[in-house]
């Protein structure tokens, strides 16, 4: 969003930002070894269009790290319908780990790892005590049921 743009731009004034569409970057073939996709694909109609072109901009050893909701989340098992990424109407791909991980091959990538992070959506002070000690001990990736899914993926 442009207000995202702009907060980016006061906290990195000696960084570029742009604000456009990711189902059609405007940026050239091969333009970057590395993608960071953090909380954008489940805001898309058709995540393929948007990893297609992540797959284009990306040059031949390329690496994109995505974030996505995980539907197996703690989180989600205690919260039900109430868990954050049913309640945000803009969540329109919630997809499994397995169905992202379909995309990413289909679209030309491999699977290099897989994590999940946080569990930001627990209850609150369980959560907020949770999360305080997993990064205290230095271990912020679950296994599994953390709220965000992970996966670092290399073009093929």
């Amino acid at each position: 969003s442009k207000h995202a743009i702009e907060v980016a731009q006061k906290l990195n004034p000696q960084s570029t930002f742009k604000v456009m569409k990711a189902e059609k970057l405007k940026f050239k073939d091969s333009s970057f070894n590395v993608v960071l996709c953090f909380d954008v694909l489940e805001h898309i109609l058709d995540p393929n269009k948007a990893l297609k072109e992540i797959h284009r901009t990306l040059d031949n050893n390329g690496t994109l790290i995505l974030t996505v909701p995980n539907l197996n989340s703690l989180s989600k098992k205690i919260k039900g319908k109430n868990w954050f990424a049913f309640k945000d109407k803009t969540h329109v791909s919630l997809l499994t780990k397995k169905q992202w991980k379909n995309k990413l091959r289909e679209n030309g990538f491999k699977i290099k790892q897989q994590k999940t992070i946080d569990l930001f959506d627990l209850p609150t002070k369980l959560g907020t005590i949770i999360n305080l000690l997993l990064y205290k001990l230095n271990i912020p990736f679950l296994p599994k049921y953390g709220d965000n899914l992970v996966l670092i993926a290399k073009k093929k």
